[in-house]
């Protein structure tokens, strides 16, 4: 029976002691000081300045010391009118060099011991360090800033702070595009986006149908990525930039060359000298402008002493007969002036155009500009250019000759030019 009583008490010694005691020789204790509820706040991003730490609990005392990841911080205990320690809340100021890296941190309060087996250790509470937040984007300019209704509009927007995360697809920078009451979000691959540089192309269907229209282009950032695995982290940052003079699209039936500073036609340069011509009546202006990133040749009909009735327009000269645009750049002649079209210059281009219109061999390059004329020749001259019989008539019983990617056509100077 003594051996019984004797092993019982050796059992019991080797429980507590076991209990009591770690490999490291430390005592364990049940947390015996204040009661931490939540702080305030909970979460903050990297790389953010020093704060105040609020923390809010019970039984914090004259002497409480908030800890982050054990090391004291400077702490102030709020006191009533009267000096007494209101003991629910505690404050602390947390260093900008402590919140620089993302993670989670271990906050506590410590008081001081009171006697033996009180450590005055508070229960722990996280704090999350998220990562950096990202940056508002700004646009400060659209190229080209002209669209042409009906056709897809490649631009290059240029600004600041654009995000092209190649490993986190939620980390991109995304171009709005906003037209009237119509919104659209466009994506493009990161390889499209550098920190200044967005290039995408705006679809035709976004770019709508109604000429005089300006659509407003901004760019817009995700906020930062939450910390993986860490329950309770959120991004911060990002948004939406602030529209601005340079960052508007203008829609139009026809865009002025000046207007299309980014495209990349070896063209763009000359055409932006390029003086338009005048018939000798003043009413058709004949024009190039770019569309699609070529150089294309426009006609507009200004009405000047037409009939009543007549309605101002604008048509693509430089196209085929089944109505495609010219695949090339088009050009007319330079000169300080405008320049005028006179009926017997007419008569010979349509003569000219005739004969290109079957498969002929190239015309050697000029170092002179050139013109793709689209002639509107009187009935009669038509007749006698009978490959051009297939050619529709236009509503003024006039011919519009419309060559396909023809040799271009030399305008010459009116030797007598009438003022318009």
């Amino acid at each position: 029976m003594k051996r019984f009583w004797t092993a019982l008490a050796v059992a019991l010694l080797t429980i507590f002691t076991g209990a009591g005691c770690n490999d490291y020789g430390n005592t364990f204790q049940n947390n015996t000081g204040a009661f931490l509820a939540f702080l305030s706040p909970s979460q903050i991003p990297a790389g953010t300045p020093q704060f105040t730490l609020t923390l809010t609990g019970a039984g914090f005392v004259a002497k409480t010391k908030v800890q982050w990841n054990g090391k004291n911080l400077l702490t102030t205990v709020p006191t009533d009118s009267s000096g007494n320690v209101l003991g629910n809340m505690v404050t602390a100021v947390v260093p900008a060099a402590l919140i620089a890296t993302p993670g989670t941190v271990s906050v506590n309060t410590l008081n001081p011991a009171s006697g033996a087996g009180q450590n005055g250790l508070s229960n722990p509470v996280t704090f999350i360090i998220n990562n950096p937040p990202n940056l508002v984007p700004t646009v400060s300019s659209v190229a080209p800033a002209c669209a042409v209704v009906g056709n897809a509009l490649p631009i290059t927007v240029t600004g600041t702070n654009f995000l092209n995360s190649s490993t986190d697809k939620t980390q991109v920078s995304t171009m709005n595009w906003t037209l009237g009451s119509s919104q659209f979000q466009f994506t493009t691959p990161a390889a499209s986006i550098t920190s200044t540089q967005i290039t995408v192309t705006i679809p035709a269907t976004a770019i709508g149908s109604v000429p005089g229209t300006t659509a407003a282009v901004t760019a817009y950032n995700p906020p930062s990525p939450p910390l993986p695995n860490v329950p309770g982290s959120t991004g911060s940052g990002g948004g939406t930039s602030i529209p601005s003079a340079g960052s508007t699209v203008t829609v139009s039936s026809a865009c002025p060359v000046a207007a299309q500073a980014g495209a990349k036609s070896d063209a763009t340069a000359a055409v932006t000298e390029e003086a338009p011509a005048v018939s000798l009546d003043g009413r058709y202006v004949a024009y190039a402008a770019m569309q699609n990133e070529h150089s294309q040749i426009f006609l507009r009909d200004t009405c000047e002493g037409a009939p009543a009735g007549c309605q101002p327009r604008t048509t693509l000269l430089s196209v085929a007969t089944d109505g495609d645009p010219a695949s090339a750049d088009s050009h007319s002649p330079p000169s300080v002036r405008p320049r005028r079209i006179s009926s017997k210059l007419r008569r010979r281009a349509a003569r000219f155009i005739c004969a290109t219109l079957v498969p002929a061999p190239p015309i050697p390059a000029s170092p002179r500009p050139f013109l793709f004329p689209r002639i509107r020749a009187a009935r009669s001259s038509v007749r006698r250019a009978s490959c051009l019989r297939s050619v529709p008539r236009d509503a003024s019983s006039r011919f519009s000759l419309s060559p396909r990617a023809m040799p271009r056509i030399k305008l010459r100077r009116n030797q007598n030019p009438r003022p318009a």
